[in-house]
């Protein structure tokens, strides 16, 4: 396959990122239909996204969220199982100091944008400054783009260990669209830097002025 090909199936992944991570900030509370993880009972659901969460009693649901931010915590309104069962207090901490992480997510965008367009200009310009700044660019957000999935795993999962324990099964925890979306930027993103670098840092890659 020739390099820009290669280059240019690439420079589609990382949008492909851009777009998946661009998911992952607008999950609850901004729009219900993508959140991390959620946590359901018999009549009532609690989701949670990278800027808040959300609950909802009843059908159809009627949700109520928590004011967007970069971390947040839930009270008995939001999450009745605070005032139910055992522990929970504890668990609502743990998410309380978790749930700033999560924004990991959307600097991961914005580090998969800047990498996107530092390796055109680099490119264009076949300057070895853009190339060694799209390269930093690369690097740092294959870091932080697994971090936004490693923090949004751990919530989910925390939450699956803690509810099930506490209410004995009553209450089940389930990943949503939120969290797939962010493993997929990240699988993605890797696919892209060594799709890019292969080309363009290769050793018969063209020298860089």
């Amino acid at each position: 396959m020739c390099s820009p090909v290669v280059s240019g199936i690439g420079f589609v992944l990382l949008v492909a990122c851009c777009i998946l991570l661009i998911a992952v900030t607008i999950s609850t509370p901004v729009t219900q239909e993508i959140y991390i993880a959620e946590i359901t009972g018999p009549t009532v659901a609690t989701r949670f996204g990278v800027l808040g969460a959300c609950f909802s009693k009843g059908t159809p649901r009627d949700w109520h969220c928590t004011p967007r931010a970069v971390g947040y915590t839930l009270n008995t309104t939001m999450l009745p199982l605070l005032k139910q069962y055992e522990g929970m207090e504890t668990m609502n901490k743990v998410v309380h100091h978790l749930s700033p992480y999560l924004i990991a997510n959307t600097v991961a965008g914005g580090l998969a944008g800047m990498a996107y367009l530092t390796m055109c200009l680099a490119i264009w310009t076949d300057s070895r400054m853009w190339f060694a700044i799209s390269y930093l660019s690369f690097y740092c957000g294959f870091i932080v783009v697994w971090i936004g999935y490693g923090f949004s795993l751990t919530l989910k999962n925390y939450l699956s260990s803690q509810i099930k324990v506490a209410t004995d099964g009553a209450y089940l925890v389930s990943g949503g669209a939120g969290l797939w979306c962010s493993l997929g930027a990240a699988a993605t993103y890797t696919v892209a830097i060594l799709l890019v670098l292969a080309v363009n840092f290769s050793p018969g890659a063209p020298s860089r002025k």
